[in-house]
C-alpha cells in the first residue's frame, strides 16, 4: 500500500486533466454550459433516490413510494404522517383525527387525492398486514 497522501492541488490537477480528456475539443465556456447542468441533474437524481429510499423505509412499500412521489409529493407526507400517528394511536379515533389535523391541517383533502389515485386501498392493505 502506498503511504503517500494525495494533496488537494494534485487532486485538482488530476480532475482537471480528466475533464480535459472527456471534454476533448470543447472550449472551457462551452464545457461549463454542458457540465454544470449535468452535475445539477445528477444531484437531483441522487436526492430523488435518497428520498424514495427514505419513504420506502417509512412505509415499507417501494412501489407505493415511487407511485406517490410520481403523482403528488403531498401524498407522501400524508402517508408518512398517517403511519407514524398510527404508532401512537392505533385506530381512527377522534384523538387520531385531532393529531392528524395538528400535523397536516389539510389531511382530509390529501386522503381524497390518495383515494382518487387508487392508492388509499393499497396503503390500508399494507397497514393491515404490517
Amino acid at each position: 500500500m502506498n503511504s503517500k497522501t494525495l494533496d488537494l492541488p494534485t487532486l485538482e490537477s488530476w480532475l482537471w486533466d480528466a475533464a480535459c480528456i472527456i471534454r476533448g475539443a470543447i472550449d472551457d465556456p462551452k464545457y461549463k454550459e454542458y457540465i454544470l447542468p449535468l452535475l445539477f441533474y445528477k444531484r437531483l437524481s441522487d436526492v430523488y433516490a435518497d428520498e424514495i429510499a427514505r419513504i420506502t423505509r417509512e412505509i415499507a412499500d417501494r412501489a407505493l413510494a415511487r407511485e406517490m412521489a410520481a403523482h403528488d409529493r403531498n401524498l407522501v407526507d400524508y402517508v408518512l404522517c398517517h403511519k407514524l400517528l398510527h404508532r401512537k394511536v392505533p385506530d381512527y379515533t377522534r384523538s387520531w383525527q385531532l393529531l392528524m389535523g395538528m400535523h397536516l391541517p389539510d389531511w382530509r383533502e390529501r386522503e381524497r387525492r390518495l383515494e382518487a389515485w387508487g392508492l388509499k386501498e393499497r396503503d390500508d392493505a399494507s397497514r393491515r398486514t404490517a
